[in-house]
């Protein structure tokens, strides 16, 4: 059976963001702190992407280095960035908190095209954009008497990061911008090097190093691939899935149960991306009519 462009599209971008949901897990389970986390994180995920570039394109490999150019460069760092203060966050506030403001990122991404590309906002995104904004804003401001406001911080960096990155992949999107993501890693773990506290690792913490790597590097290079095939509205219908799949892991694992602002902010900003993602596939389809 022949699968059809979107089908293929919604198979790779489902399998890609269900690859990514454990990764809030593993880094709970990682008892190292974040520096040398990060550096680990960022050397294996530059390793296994390049290794997963070189099987692709095998000689060509150099050339599809160089051809992610300059936007290419930018999008490695600003995702360094973001990966930076996902990675904080988590060890400052729950797992909710984080992947529920990190949600918002396609809305951020709507605004800097609006800033910075002179794009229209259909009037469901600014509604929905203050929407988030709000229920983001009620989240973080639960962190003011609970002690995770530091963390809520980075993760709103975080998603403002992501959503440059997002951005600036969305203008070079006939370019193949896993090495860019190679490149990313490769960066971050520059960046934490120097702060990073290195102690022997036990063979558990070895296996999980190893397995969040792999989780990751399959992730991304889903995630950059799904979106060639089918629209943005169909992406950001899909993404919500890591923020309650992520929380509900954590929750049935380790017991890390979300706050009562998490929950209700989190449902508010979910249901409200599901509704604008619902509403721009109408608006695609009547236009295909």
């Amino acid at each position: 059976m022949k699968l059809s462009i979107q089908a293929k599209g919604l198979l790779i971008t489902t399998a890609g963001v269900l690859a990514i949901s454990p990764d809030t897990l593993l880094v709970r389970l990682l008892a190292i702190e974040k520096w040398s986390l990060l550096f680990y994180r960022g050397i294996t995920l530059a390793l296994f992407l390049t290794l997963l570039t070189a099987i692709i394109h095998g000689k060509n490999t150099p050339e599809q280095f160089r051809r992610i150019g300059l936007p290419g460069l930018w999008i490695a760092i600003l995702f360094s960035f973001s990966t930076t203060c996902f990675v904080i966050s988590l060890y400052f506030t729950t797992v909710a908190n984080t992947l529920i403001i990190i949600s918002a990122s396609s809305m951020f991404a709507a605004l800097y095209s609006r800033l910075f590309l002179q794009e229209n906002i259909p009037l469901r995104t600014m509604i929905t954009m203050i929407i988030v904004i709000a229920s983001i804003g009620y989240i973080v401001s639960d962190g003011l008497g609970g002690g995770t406001l530091t963390g809520d911080i980075f993760a709103v960096l975080c998603s403002m990061f992501m959503a440059g990155a997002f951005t600036i992949t969305r203008l070079s999107r006939s370019c193949n911008m896993i090495p860019a993501t190679a490149i990313s890693g490769l960066l971050t773990a520059l960046f934490a090097f120097f702060p990073a506290e290195f102690t022997m690792l036990d063979m558990r913490t070895i296996l999980l190093l190893v397995t969040l790597s792999l989780t990751l590097s399959v992730a991304f290079a889903l995630l950059t691939l799904g979106p060639r095939y089918i629209s943005a509205p169909e992406v950001s219908l899909l993404m919500p899935l890591e923020t309650v799949l992520g929380p509900l892991l954590i929750w049935w694992i380790i017991g890390e149960r979300p706050a009562d602002a998490a929950l209700i902010g989190g449902s508010v900003v979910i249901g409200a991306l599901t509704l604008h993602s619902l509403l721009g596939l109408r608006q695609q389809a009547r236009a295909m009519d």
